[in-house]
């Protein structure tokens, strides 16, 4: 029988944390946690264009797939890439806190505009927090983007159940109906340093 590693001993970040400038001036904050947006933005564009078949197939009209495309490449590649770099995540006093900044969105005018959401999980709150290393794949059979960032989870005392919404859930870029629902945050640089500081 091999021998079993003990826990903990394969948990190595993939890449080294960053300050996070977006926290500079703030006094409240501990440490602050860096994503790695152009991994992110990779990631959650293949994976909006991966769902346009799908979407198209939803609303069974022959002329939405062109128009669909259009869009995607005139307004969701870039919506995708602001509301990824929107968001930031840091240790406070209270607990954790995340952060999706204001934004463009929509067609990229004033009306689609995405107003800044903020949430603390308060340290107390918290039953648990775990990695999710990248496996398996996203999107529509078809043409599905393999998963390879890791995600951070956060399970805390009103989390449980089965119907239950996670307490870290980063801004949606499809429509409900259309998004694969997260259970956490997926992009951070260091996310085993950030479950350790928890």
């Amino acid at each position: 029988m091999a021998p079993v590693a003990p826990a903990g001993a394969n948990e190595v970040d993939p890449r080294p944390n960053r300050h996070d400038p977006f926290w500079d001036g703030q006094e409240d904050i501990l440490k602050s946690y860096s994503f790695n947006y152009e991994a992110l933005t990779a990631y959650e564009q293949q994976l909006a264009f991966a769902n346009l078949p799908a979407l198209i197939a939803f609303f069974f009209i022959p002329i939405a797939y062109p128009m669909a495309v259009c869009f995607h490449c005139a307004c969701d590649r870039d919506n995708i890439r602001d509301a990824v770099h929107a968001r930031h995540v840091a240790l406070t006093r209270d607990g954790i806190r995340y952060i999706v900044d204001k934004h463009p969105g929509g067609c990229r005018n004033a009306q689609g505009e995405v107003g800044r959401k903020s949430q603390t999980i308060p340290y107390d709150k918290i039953n648990d927090c775990d990695v999710e290393e990248p496996a398996g794949a996203d999107g529509c059979p078809c043409c599905a983007v393999k998963r390879t960032l890791y995600k951070f989870n956060v399970r805390t005392n009103n989390s449980t159940g089965r119907h239950a919404r996670p307490p870290l859930k980063p801004e949606p870029t499809l429509c409900e109906c259309c998004e694969t629902p997260y259970a956490g945050l997926m992009g951070l640089d260091a996310p085993y340093e950030l479950k350790k500081d928890v």
